[in-house]
């Protein structure tokens, strides 16, 4: 697709019903942290993950997504998929409002704005008075 503008990507997010982030259980998945899963959840769209990495910390099954076995089997994934069929349209609005609380409370750099800000005036300051 080439470039795609920020907007539109969040958008795409936003109109999904979840977002599904499988990696494979290597090395790098548990190092670092999908930034997708924060995008995802930041436009109260819920998750369907593997535990790698800190996912399970993040992604609480039937709550705000779902988190499966890090090397996910086929029926694993379609059991999944299933009981998401049954869930009624008021229980996935449930996961999604969750999912966006998760990504506030979680993801959004402005709840620590403040904090960051008064660092680095202290730093910039400590640094001056040399």
């Amino acid at each position: 697709h080439g470039h795609v503008p920020h907007e539109e990507i969040s958008e795409a997010c936003r109109n999904s019903d979840f977002g599904i982030i499988i990696r494979p259980d290597r090395r790098q998945s548990h190092a670092g942290f999908p930034t997708k899963v924060a995008e995802y959840m930041s436009v109260g769209t819920p998750v369907i993950v593997n535990d790698t990495g800190d996912l399970s910390l993040y992604v609480n099954d039937s709550e705000n997504g779902f988190c499966l076995q890090r090397n996910i089997s086929i029926e694993e994934l379609e059991s999944v998929l299933k009981s998401i069929l049954s869930m009624s349209k008021e229980e996935i609005n449930q996961l999604r409002l969750n999912a966006r609380q998760v990504a506030q409370k979680s993801f959004d750099y402005r709840r620590n704005s403040k904090i960051l800000n008064r660092l680095l005036i202290s730093v910039v300051e400590e640094y001056k008075s040399r």
